[in-house]
C-alpha cells in the first residue's frame, strides 16, 4: 500500500513539474516576444520620423533645384532620378544592406535581453 501511495505522490508531483515548465516556457516566451515587439515597435516609430523628414526633404530640394535650374519638373526629376537609383541600388545589394543587418539587430537584441536577465 505505502508503495502505490509513493508511485501516486511521485506521479503528481511530475505531473505538477511539467505544467510548472510548461507554464515557465509560455511565460518567458511572452517576455521575448514582448521585448522584441517593443524594440520593433520603437524603431518602426522612430523610422516612420525619418521618413516624414525624408519626404520633406525631397519636397525642398525638388522645389530649390527648380529654382537653380528654371524648371520645377526638372528639379523634382533629379530628386526622383536619385532616389531610382538608391531603389536599385538596394535591391541589388539586398541581402548585405538590408537583410543581413536587420538578422543582425535583431540577434544583438536578443543576446542583449539575456545578458539583462544574467
Amino acid at each position: 500500500m505505502q508503495h502505490s501511495e509513493h508511485f501516486k505522490s511521485l506521479s503528481e508531483e511530475a505531473k505538477e513539474y511539467i505544467e510548472n515548465r510548461v507554464e515557465l516556457v509560455r511565460l518567458e516566451a511572452m517576455d521575448h516576444s514582448s521585448f522584441l515587439f517593443a524594440n520593433i515597435t520603437a524603431y518602426i516609430i522612430l523610422a516612420g520620423t525619418l521618413l516624414l523628414f525624408l519626404i520633406s526633404f525631397c519636397f525642398f530640394a525638388g522645389s530649390w533645384l527648380g529654382e537653380l535650374l528654371g524648371s520645377l519638373w526638372a528639379g523634382f526629376a533629379i530628386v526622383a532620378g536619385f532616389y531610382l537609383i538608391l531603389f536599385l541600388l538596394l535591391i541589388w545589394k539586398f541581402t548585405t544592406w538590408v537583410s543581413n543587418p536587420i538578422q543582425n539587430f535583431l540577434i544583438q537584441k536578443m543576446e542583449e535581453y539575456h545578458a539583462d536577465e544574467d
